[in-house]
């Protein structure tokens, strides 16, 4: 992450409002924080001691939408968790969710109308802060967009690409493989931007599939993610992306996901057969979108 420039953002915008302010992750996790506040309440002081948003406090930010809202939301203050108000700025770039900027109240503030008025004057160093979290996100590297990009040709039969990706360190003696098709059943087809969605399945399968030795590599598309795994009898490790995909889509799309499908090519031993394991794990996946009693590993 471009550490510096994020921190230093956040003490302009910190400036030009004249208040505490915290960016955290999708996950609850501390990324920069301000040096200005004339009180910090208990749930500031112990957030930027620990860097990360206890279980309690996160459940009652989530109760009022922060996690599908677009505009900033009014988190009232909550005395039991030693909290003041706040407003929770949802940092999104073409409709992809990157983090949470949170402006504390006053103590003696009533209501949060100032902040919200306030705001509008700092929109231009939000959008520079959205895009410099974007830019951090390792799915965003040049480097890995390259790769997506080769390894998606390689699933189309593409012979230059199909021998770079045999030769990947990733792969190479790690066979054999089976492709999976990774699908939102409600909402596959492409939506209104498709550069946003075409992110959102890429950071979303990158993040499902983090710390898992069975999963190779990710790439995404407009209606979908496609994974490398190695071959395995068993579908836990299948199982286990499919929850935690589920969990990451939601997240990042910022909208309720109902069913997530993996559709599973049998297992292949030489990567020449990569696009006809591609083939089978997508036509397994439209099938099961289809055919809610063929479930969803499939």
């Amino acid at each position: 992450m471009q550490q510096q420039g994020v921190e230093q953002l956040v003490e302009q915008v910190a400036q030009k409002l004249g208040r505490g302010l915290s960016l955290e992750d999708l996950d609850g996790l501390l990324l920069a924080y301000s040096s200005n506040q004339s009180h910090a309440d208990r749930v500031r002081v112990n957030f930027l001691l620990s860097k990360k948003v206890p279980a309690d406090v996160s459940a009652w930010q989530l109760s009022h939408g922060i996690a599908t809202a677009v505009r900033p939301v009014v988190v009232p203050a909550n005395p039991d968790l030693g909290m003041l108000g706040r407003v929770c700025v949802p940092l999104m770039v073409r409709g992809f969710r990157v983090g949470y900027l949170w402006v504390q109240q006053d103590s003696a503030e009533e209501s949060p109308t100032a902040i919200l008025t306030q705001l509008p004057g700092v929109n231009h160093e939000l959008e520079l802060l959205s895009g410099l979290l974007l830019d951090s996100n390792t799915a965003e590297s040049e480097f890995r967009r390259s790769r997506e990009r080769e390894f998606l040709l390689a699933c189309s039969g593409e012979p230059n690409a199909v021998a770079a990706v045999a030769g990947w360190k990733e792969v190479q003696g790690r066979g054999p493989w089976q492709m999976v098709t990774v699908l939102d059943a409600d909402g596959w087809a492409s939506g209104p931007d498709p550069i946003a969605s075409t992110l959102i399945h890429r950071s979303t399968a990158l993040q499902a599939t983090v710390g898992m030795d069975a999963a190779l590599f990710s790439a995404g598309t407009e209606t979908h993610s496609v994974v490398l795994f190695r071959e395995s009898t068993g579908r836990a490790n299948h199982a286990q992306v499919l929850v935690h995909y589920q969990l990451e889509l939601a997240k990042r799309s910022g909208r309720p996901v109902h069913r997530i499908i993996l559709g599973i090519s049998e297992g292949f031993a030489k990567t020449r057969q990569l696009a006809e394991a591609y083939r089978q794990s997508r036509v397994a996946a439209q099938a099961a979108a289809g055919d809610p009693q063929l479930g969803e590993l499939v």
